[in-house]
């Protein structure tokens, strides 16, 4: 018996227990039970598939391993059955509850309006609940290299696209699929065909997809690709057996049939699990929905190993020129269309600095960025600091920081002495005097560097009956005083939270701003503030880092810029940041 079977046999006799007590057990022990209890039903019978739900258990065993937390896993297939055990988890306390595909959807919506206290996390699509946080995959992305790479490869120009279930995820793979084979080879055909017209398993069915593949085969397909799970692997031994190619799906599938499969579309499932988790054990969420693509690592075609020996090294280059126009935003993975404007403006400075100098703040704001005055705090200089290296690392250039206060900062950005600087305050200020990402337009808070939520905080008792406190106090020269300011709120600067919470203690002001990820830590592990502090309901909104570039740089290295930008956006998801959180935390 695997791990999980186990895990799922004692889960279920729990379960069982509790139905058969008519739920005192579980009130009793929900009652008891901490606030983060997170479990994962599956929708799938094979676990261990080497594909979509593989990846979904290595994630949970990663964050179990890192972090001390049992993960509780189920299966569950029929759809009625479905919502009858997501109902159970959130009867039994159970929260988060990982719910992975799309198919499992109308089963979230319904119980996830019953429970509003118990937050449903769905894996590969997303869903608009208050309760409900969403990892979403951008396939036509990965979708668009793969029909690249099949139709390049095709003697007859003829392919085969086989999918589960025509649902949304599976029309964004489809559609990119044949928008990056029509984008090299204007005679492609492609057959699409789905396995829930001829199964009922159309997730775990491997004769049904040998069936399907040999008919498209007999058709003239001389390359088929299968989104469809488990299934899958059968598609991929039809063609083997067939001697046609076949591109993979989830993960790496080329060692498994060495010989024919091409390359494979991975997604990052296992990732999504474990930052899924994190974010929501810390609070940690930038918004309900996330969407991951090539830019974030979410999704990429495998272009090494085995799939690098079948497809060339000229395919390879070709693949590669075709993601960099699809994560610089230049060509559209759906329709295969190139903005050729955007694409020369980028395109028409090829040059890349190996160094680049960037201006911090002088204060600190934990966790983001620790210690006051120019040096950075070692060894661990904050949430911040660790993004902008983690950066450097994956784009080959070494950031050498300067600490200055907010508006000498930007002078010196002005003034050509440094390259770049983090801004998070007064940023109509900045657009006159730098480049953020997403240009003079709308910023693109999704390439900001950190984001953190805004909370107030009042004395327990003090139930004053206005919507905003007469006076508060906020983080020395931050965006938030502006905003209390604007409610009529007395707003008076302490850059210590600490010190934030002596001054409510003693009266000397209604009521304290603050990042709510450090606040409720503070909270949770001092006694003598968690006896008299309570948060206020008035909702701040999201305070964010930007990395702003100096307009020549700009000028000089646009591409450069806009590709760091992108990194940053998958920075800011990754579990190599979010990993550092209880380290900063357990520092206190």
């Amino acid at each position: 018996m695997t791990w999980v079977q186990l895990r799922a046999v004692r889960s279920l006799t729990w379960l069982v227990v509790w139905v058969v007590t008519g739920g005192s057990v579980c009130s009793l022990a929900a009652a008891a039970a901490p606030p983060f209890r997170p479990a994962i039903l599956f929708n799938g019978e094979v676990l261990e598939d080497q594909g979509f739900n593989a990846q979904m258990v290595r994630g949970t065993r990663r964050f179990e391993d890192r972090y001390g937390v049992a993960v509780t896993p189920f299966t569950e297939v029929e759809p009625v059955a479905h919502r009858q055990r997501l109902r159970q988890l959130a009867e039994a306390g159970y929260t988060p509850i990982l719910v992975p595909s799309s198919s499992t959807a109308e089963s979230v919506r319904r119980v996830a309006a019953d429970f509003p206290d118990t937050v449903f996390i769905t894996l590969d699509y997303t869903l608009d609940r208050p309760n409900v946080r969403s990892v979403a995959f951008r396939e036509a992305e990965v979708a668009f290299l793969a029909g690249v790479a099949a139709a390049r490869r095709s003697d007859s120009g003829h392919l085969g696209f086989l999918g589960g279930v025509a649902n949304e995820a599976l029309e964004e793979f489809r559609r990119g699929f044949e928008a990056g084979a029509r984008t090299v080879r204007d005679d492609v055909q492609v057959t699409v065909r789905y396995l829930a017209d001829v199964t009922a398993r159309p997730w775990s069915d491997h004769a049904a997809a040998r069936r399907l593949v040999a008919a498209m085969v007999a058709d003239g397909a001389d390359v088929v690709f299968p989104v469809a799970g488990d299934s899958s692997l059968g598609a991929l031994a039809e063609a083997e057996r067939l001697g046609v190619l076949a591109i993979g799906v989830d993960s790496d599938q080329n060692p498994l049939f060495p010989d024919s499969v091409l390359t494979s579309a991975t997604k990052r499932l296992d990732q999504a699990v474990y930052v899924s988790l994190i974010n929501e054990r810390y609070r940690l969420w930038l918004s309900h929905q996330k969407n991951l693509g090539l830019a974030q690592g979410g999704m990429a075609l495998v272009l090494d190993g085995g799939s690098r020996r079948l497809l060339g090294e000229a395919l390879v280059a070709e693949l590669q020129d075709y993601q960099r126009e699809i994560v610089l935003g230049a060509r559209n993975p759906l329709t295969g269309e190139r903005d050729e404007a955007l694409w020369q403006a980028l395109a028409s400075t090829r040059g890349r600095p190996a160094e680049i100098t960037v201006a911090l703040p002088t204060e600190a704001f934990f966790p983001l960025l620790l210690g006051n005055g120019p040096a950075l705090h070692q060894p661990r200089p904050g949430l911040l600091v660790d993004a902008l290296e983690l950066l450097a690392e994956r784009a080959g250039v070494t950031i050498h920081y300067r600490r200055q206060p907010r508006k000498r900062g930007l002078m010196s950005l002005q003034q050509g002495r440094v390259d770049g600087v983090i801004s998070s305050t007064a940023l109509d200020d900045v657009r006159s005097q730098g480049h953020l990402p997403g240009g003079t337009g709308r910023l693109d808070s999704a390439r900001a560097v950190l984001s953190w939520r805004w909370g107030l905080y009042r004395l327990k008792g003090d139930h004053e009956d206005h919507p905003w406190p007469r006076s508060a106090v906020v983080p020395t020269a931050s965006s938030v005083g502006q905003r209390l300011r604007r409610h009529g709120v007395r707003v008076y600067e302490n850059p210590s939270l600490q010190g934030r919470f002596e001054m409510l203690l003693r009266g000397r002001v209604q009521a304290v701003a603050a990042d709510r990820l450090y606040a409720e830590h503070l909270l949770a592990v001092t006694p003598r503030f968690r006896e008299q502090i309570e948060p206020l309901p008035a909702a701040l909104g999201r305070g964010y880092s930007y990395l702003v570039f100096s307009d020549d740089f700009y000028e000089r290295y646009p591409e450069f810029c806009e590709l760091l930008w992108n990194q940053l956006s998958e920075i800011q998801q990754s579990a190599e940041l979010w990993d550092r959180v209880p380290e900063y935390l357990d520092s206190l």
